[in-house]
């Protein structure tokens, strides 16, 4: 009886296990999910026992047994088996089972298990406090080099702004238009400055083919050499700074003078790929010019007038008085200038005078001067030379004006006079001199021509 009894306990364990397998199969974690020995079941019903019994120490007949599952996997295991959800489907299934509750959890209540939980709690919690910590460092770091980028950032906007407004300002100051060329796709910027002296206020910033824009403003006579000099400063690899000065017509007629400087930006072949510089309006000073360069030469002839004739003669008689060397004055007039001045017209005796200006101009030296007193009257001034000097400059000026003059077509003689006055051996007086070499020369216009030499006695 007993046996038969003990054989019955068992196949009744065996169906319970049955079912607790398919149970527990159905909460078993995946990383748990495997087949599970029936004896192992068996050893799993024999621990909800002693949890049952209150025992205290449930890890040793499941840890310390050989069974069929890995130690990892049967540590998981245990952990899941003592759990608040597990334990509470065991004492459920019980209860289903036999209809009153025969298993009450107390896996809480197992010392090494609860030891086991507060030091998972404490590992999850020093993890977690690591993890914040690495955060709050990382978060740190970042910021620390984020504030730093910024404040480059905004020291370079500084420094890139307060650039700007100087090179606005000094271009603004100096008034002057700013272009910029882009060879290899023939595109140019030019600024509103540059564009309004160019007259194009119209025209975009971003130019094409600048090129053709910069041509056809031109003035016809300067076209042709400027246009030669921008293409060979481009083709034979200069990189000094390069100037330009010509003259744009505008759109009511008038002409501006431009003063266009640049350099270029070249390849290792030497080809220039970019080219930029600046544009001036340099009309008001060339008009300025103009009017100094005719307040000190003659309007007909281009030579040094009356005025300019005068500072020479100044400025070479204090030369000479601090070197000691001599200056010497030569007065010059014409014979028949009134006679041919009546009979072919003023416009000849203009002529005349033009060409007469050219050849007393060839062969005198840089520091020698020639110019039109007034009239018919040519006044040279030879730095360093004496008497016999001057003897000679004058011998080689008669040579040049003897020949015939070619006037449209008619051919004039004209008869010429010269007086030599040298200082200090005539006079140290500038007025004197002049007037010593104007004696001279109407002594040799009454002797028949040719030239004379003062023979007063030196002051």
């Amino acid at each position: 009886d007993k046996a038969t009894a003990t054989r019955g306990e068992i196949e009744r364990l065996e169906h319970e296990a049955d079912d607790l397998k398919k149970e527990i199969r159905l909460h078993l974690p995946k990383s748990l999910f495997m087949p599970v020995p029936r004896e192992d079941l068996l050893e799993l019903l024999l621990v909800q026992d002693m949890i049952a019994n209150r025992t205290k120490d449930v890890s040793g007949p499941v840890v310390g047994r050989k069974m069929q599952i890995p130690a990892p996997i049967a540590e998981q295991f245990l952990e899941f088996l003592v759990s608040d959800k597990i334990q509470a489907f065991i004492g459920q299934y019980g209860t289903r089972k036999s209809g009153v509750q025969l298993f009450i959890p107390a896996a809480r209540l197992d010392l090494g298990l609860q030891a086991r939980r507060v030091q998972e709690q404490l590992r999850i919690k020093a993890r977690n406090l690591e993890l914040i910590t690495s955060l709050a460092i990382f978060s740190t770091i970042l910021f620390l080099v984020s504030s730093g980028l910024y404040l480059r950032t905004c020291r370079l906007e500084r420094i890139r702004r307060k650039s700007e407004e100087r090179f606005q300002l000094a271009v603004e100051g100096s008034n002057d238009g700013i272009w910029d060329w882009d060879l290899q796709t023939n595109q140019a910027y030019v600024s509103d400055r540059a564009k309004k002296i160019l007259d194009i206020d119209d025209a975009p910033s971003d130019l094409v083919r600048p090129f053709d824009l910069l041509e056809r403003g031109m003035a016809p006579a300067d076209r042709k050499t400027i246009i030669a000099r921008l293409s060979a400063y481009l083709v034979r690899g200069y990189s000094d700074l390069f100037p330009l000065e010509y003259r744009i017509k505008l759109a009511n007629g008038q002409y501006r003078w431009i003063l266009l400087r640049g350099k270029a930006l070249r390849d290792s072949n030497g080809r220039a790929t970019r080219i930029s510089g600046s544009i001036t309006d340099m009309t008001v000073r060339k008009e300025n010019e103009l009017l100094h360069y005719r307040a000190f030469h003659d309007v007909l002839t281009g030579l040094p007038n009356r005025a300019l004739l005068m500072d020479r003669l100044h400025q070479g008689i204090l030369k000479a008085s601090r070197d000691g060397t001599k200056l010497s004055v030569i007065m010059m007039d014409m014979n028949r200038f009134k006679e041919i001045n009546d009979t072919l017209g003023h416009h000849f005796g203009d002529l005349l005078l033009q060409q007469i200006a050219i050849r007393l101009s060839r062969g005198l030296r840089k520091s020698d001067t020639v110019g039109r007193l007034a009239g018919d009257e040519f006044l040279i001034l030879l730095p360093g030379d004496d008497e016999r000097q001057a003897t000679r400059v004058v011998k080689k000026a008669q040579g040049a004006v003897q020949e015939p003059f070619i006037l449209e077509g008619s051919k004039v003689n004209a008869g010429t006079s010269f007086g030599i006055a040298v200082f200090p051996d005539h006079s140290k007086d500038p007025q004197l001199l002049l007037r010593y070499a104007d004696m001279a020369m109407y002594n040799a216009k009454r002797s028949g021509g040719g030239f004379a030499v003062h023979e007063c006695p030196a002051e």
